[in-house]
Parts: structure tokens; C-alpha cells; sequence
């Protein structure tokens, strides 16, 4: 502004603000996990529970991997026999193949994992808030007598379903109903046992089949995530967040570490998973990152691409790009509906065409292009052996590289006994 003979020039970016610090403040410290243990009556109640019960099942949520206590929960099955069941935060407690890993359970789970639970008569949760996906919506657990035994450092998640309240950290609880287990040589039937080992090998088979799928003219899904798994590094970090992936990669992923499932799914969020696989690269820059993420999420906030080539972290970035919304049109379909707003087309006499239109113009999206131009080394394909050709192409570029590969929108993963109470729109 002019103010006479005076011009002020205002810069755009000014410190406006110092504080001096106590150097205190930044001397070294030493944080210690608590380690609380739960009331002691309540670990011998849990003990007798555990005892009397015909078919005991885990329910092995994200506090197992927050309080450190994969290896307890290792030694806790192989003494038992009780076989396990993972939350979406949980995979990865116990590796895919230990025979006693039913993998997923509830609304996204596997046969193997849902039908075991469905007839079990006790369930141990460990560190889970029994999301109404581990739930199925409150109809995963039927036996008609159940009971649930919780472990948790949340008061208030420890005694959800009328359960038997064990309040503490995870790990130390099943170091001491370890050592009741070790002291009186506690095991399950082994016919039961031999059941759980049945359904996860019956699993296995199903997943491999999934994998060796060869849809034509674009792959499936579900064979694109099996070749991230067997063709990408077996000690690098997968990370997701929303749409049809999620349920997919519960079901169908192979954890080999408890590290390497990452799923944000507290609410589904669309945008998590470029920024998110960003922030575990900088945790942890010597894994590889696979960022495993759908068209419509990638539209949420795709741009931290540029800070992960502008800083130097690179991630492999899988875009699994099906020309619309694979969840959401999946899902309607489901329900007797008809896909309606979920493909990337022009609307016809002013409306959207729903999935039963074949004549239909797409919308002009270039998502690889869109990709290179925000500095990604991009590589497109449309076809199984071309993705896994990317995949070890990606290995030898020192940058962030989005593979782009075209999907069939309508070749699912199915579900296995489960189901979930949909929400509806209040108004129509």
C-alpha cells in the first residue's frame, strides 16, 4: 500500500514468533511400555473358563501387535491348541501359515476362520474393540451359550459382550495364563484342533486358487494382490485403507511378519494410503512400501506423491484402476440395485447410467498420466504377466513408481458365511 512517499512490501513468509526452551525439555529419556496386569481372580476365573470349554477360539485383534505380543500369542496356541482368528488391525499376529491361523474373521473373513467361529462356545479377544465387521454385525458368534473372555487395556472394550473382564496389557496377560497353562498341562480336544487345522488347510487351497486365477481380457482383482504377495519382497510393509481392496487383501493376504499388513480401516478412509505408506517409509526406509490402492482413492489425495520424490522416499505404488467404484457398485449390486454413479461416464439425458448401460461414453481419466505428471516413474499394464513384469521393474527404480493396471470392476472375492447389516440411508 501507499501511504504518501512510504511503501510497505509485505513477504509472504515470515517467522512471527521465538521461544526459548528449558534445555531440560531435550535431555534424554527412556519410555517404558506399562506392562498392567489384570486382576488376579479374574486370570484364574478365565483359566477355569478356557478349561471347561468345548471349542475355545482367539479373536486376535491390533493390541496384540501394539503391546508387542506376537511371540506370547505364538507360545499361547502352540501350548493350547486354540486356534486364531485376525481383526483387520490383528493380521499379522500370527503368521498366515501356522496351521492354527484361521485367518480373517466376520464380515471380510474366510470360510476357515467364520465357520469355525460360528459353533464356538468361548471367545478369547485379545486387544480388539469387536468392530461390527469382526462381528458380522453381531451374527458371527451363534453358538447358543457362548461366552467371551476379554483382553484389553480399555476398560470399556474389555467388558463388551457381557465378558469376562481381564484389564491389562496384552502380552502380560498371556505370559500369566501361560504359566497356568504350563502348570497343568492344559491342551484342547485334539479332534477339535484337527478340525481348526482341516479349515485352514481347505483355506489355503482357496486362496492359492484366487491366486492362480487368469481372467481375461483384464485380471481380476484378487490375482493382482496374489502376485504382490509371491512376487514382491517378503519383508516389505503392504498398505491399504479403502474401497473393495480392504476386504480383499483380509481374506486373501499372506502375512509373513507382523509388520507387513498395514490396513487403515477404523473409517474406511479414502486418501490414506499414499500419505499413509509415505509416513512408513520415513519409520522404516530400509523396507520396501507397497501402496495398494483403488482409482477412487487415488483421486482423494494422490498429490503425496511429490513429497515422497521431493524427499527421497520411494514407494511402489499399485493403482488398480477398474474406471469407476468397485466397492460401492459391487455392494448395490448385492443388494438388488444397480450400480448406479459408480463408473467414470458422461450422463445420458441427464442422468447417470447405473451398470445394466453397455453404450456408454467414459469419462476422459488418465490416471497414469496424471501420476507421471506429479514426478512418479509410472508403468502401465493391463494384463497378469505385464503387472508382474512391473513388479520387478519397480525393484531396480531408485524413485516413487506407480504401476497402473487395468482390472475387470466386476470379478470379485467372495464372501464366506458372514454378513453385514448395511446401513440405509435414512432419506432416500
Amino acid at each position: 500500500a501507499e501511504t504518501g512517499a512510504v511503501t510497505l512490501a509485505l513477504p509472504q513468509d515470515v517467522q512471527t514468533e521465538a521461544y526459548d526452551y528449558p534445555v531440560e525439555l531435550f535431555n534424554e529419556r527412556v519410555w517404558r511400555i506399562l506392562r498392567n496386569r489384570p486382576d488376579l481372580n479374574a486370570v484364574v476365573a478365565a483359566w477355569t473358563w478356557i478349561r471347561d470349554a468345548q471349542k475355545p477360539m482367539i479373536i486376535a485383534g491390533g493390541g496384540v501387535l501394539y503391546s508387542e505380543a506376537t511371540e506370547a500369542l505364538q507360545r499361547f496356541v502352540d501350548q493350547s491348541g486354540i486356534p486364531v482368528g485376525e481383526t483387520m488391525a490383528g493380521k499379522g499376529s500370527l503368521r498366515y501359515d501356522h496351521p492354527l491361523n484361521l485367518g480373517a474373521v466376520g464380515t471380510t473373513g474366510t470360510s476357515a476362520a467364520n465357520l469355525y467361529a460360528r459353533d464356538a462356545d468361548l471367545i478369547i479377544g485379545i486387544g480388539t474393540r469387536y468392530s461390527d465387521f469382526t462381528t458380522a454385525s453381531k451374527t458371527q458368534f451363534q453358538h447358543p451359550n457362548v461366552r467371551f473372555i476379554n483382553i484389553n487395556a480399555a476398560e470399556f472394550d474389555a467388558y463388551k459382550h457381557h465378558a469376562l473382564p481381564l484389564v491389562g496389557d496384552a502380552r502380560a496377560t498371556l505370559e500369566e495364563l501361560l504359566m497356568l497353562f504350563e502348570s497343568h498341562s492344559y491342551q484342547l480336544d485334539s479332534k477339535v484342533t484337527q478340525e481348526a487345522k482341516q479349515l485352514h488347510d481347505a483355506w489355503e487351497a482357496e486362496v492359492g486358487r484366487i491366486y492362480a486365477i487368469r481372467h481375461a481380457p483384464l485380471p481380476s482383482q484378487g490375482e493382482l494382490i496374489g502376485a504382490v504377495n509371491e512376487v514382491g519382497d517378503p519383508q516389505a510393509v503392504m498398505v491399504g485403507a479403502a474401497g473393495s481392496l480392504p476386504g480383499d487383501l483380509h481374506k486373501l493376504w499372506r502375512a509373513r511378519h507382523a509388520k507387513q499388513y498395514h490396513l487403515e480401516y477404523g473409517y474406511s478412509c479414502m486418501g490414506y494410503e499414499i500419505a499413509g505408506g509415505l509416513g512408513i517409509k520415513m519409520a522404516e526406509p530400509e523396507r520396501e512400501v507397497y501402496v495398494m490402492v483403488g482409482d477412487g482413492s487415488y483421486l482423494m489425495m494422490s498429490q503425496e506423491i511429490v513429497t515422497s520424490v521431493q524427499e527421497g522416499y520411494k514407494l511402489t505404488i499399485v493403482l488398480m484402476d477398474n474406471s469407476g467404484y468397485k466397492s460401492i457398485g459391487s455392494l448395490s449390486r448385492s443388494l438388488g440395485q444397480t450400480g448406479f454413479g459408480t463408473r467414470y461416464v458422461y450422463p445420458e439425458n441427464g442422468r447417470l447410467p447405473d451398470d445394466t448401460v453397455q453404450a456408454v461414453v467414459e469419462l476422459p481419466v488418465d490416471l497414469a498420466g496424471n501420476a507421471r505428471s506429479l514426478g512418479a516413474h509410472v508403468i502401465e499394464c493391463d494384463s497378469y504377466d505385464g503387472f508382474v513384469a512391473a513388479l520387478a521393474a519397480a525393484k531396480q527404480i531408485d524413485r516413487t513408481t506407480v504401476i497402473h493396471v487395468r482390472n475387470d470392476r466386476y470379478v470379485g472375492v467372495p464372501g464366506y458365511h458372514s454378513w453385514w447389516d448395511v446401513p440405509v440411508a435414512e432419506v432416500s
